[in-house]
């Protein structure tokens, strides 16, 4: 479902297959769910989707997973179409409890692994809660993090997408 909202976000026509061209029943590693459902992830359709969708469009956005050490094949992870694609990541963190550890963590991995990272968004998956961790984690992140903050997006923005490539130009 979140592929189907992106794509209509996005105001693009083109098919799933190709926006999505890994898509699997369960909500696990590829790798994980490719072996229970009996598949397995074939990464020259992902490549062959990323080129095809480069070439028709100026800017865009590549959804990736939460971790750069997620396993999209066995002996092949996240980290590693980053690399091939040498795409800039976009570090998507939640708000809560947690956050600067794991934030910080996925940073200095990334950049030890020599990709470059654009920036981090702090993004609402669920309606805040005004905690003070919600509230001081921004400022924290901003200080003691190498890569800059983008901003912080609440469950309402629906302009999220153009905000933020309109923030990376």
């Amino acid at each position: 479902m979140t592929d189907l909202f992106l794509r209509q976000a996005a105001h693009m026509e083109d098919p799933l297959r190709l926006v999505t061209p890994c898509c699997l029943e369960n909500p696990l590693a590829p790798f994980a769910a490719a072996e229970i459902e009996g598949t397995s992830v074939s990464i020259d359709e992902i490549k062959k989707a990323f080129y095809t969708l480069c070439r028709s469009y100026d800017a865009s956005l590549w959804k990736g997973s939460a971790a750069s050490w997620f396993p999209v094949k066995k002996d092949y992870y996240v980290v590693d179409l980053a690399k091939e694609f040498s795409l800039p990541l976009l570090i998507v963190t939640r708000p809560g409890l947690g956050t600067i550890n794991h934030t910080m963590l996925t940073v200095n991995y990334a950049l030890e692994a020599g990709l470059e990272v654009a920036g981090i968004i702090i993004n609402y998956s669920r309606p805040p809660e005004n905690s003070l961790t919600e509230r001081t984690n921004p400022q924290v992140l901003e200080e003691i993090c190498p890569i800059p903050v983008i901003g912080t997006f609440s469950l309402s923005e629906k302009t999220m997408g153009e905000e933020v490539i309109e923030k990376l130009r």
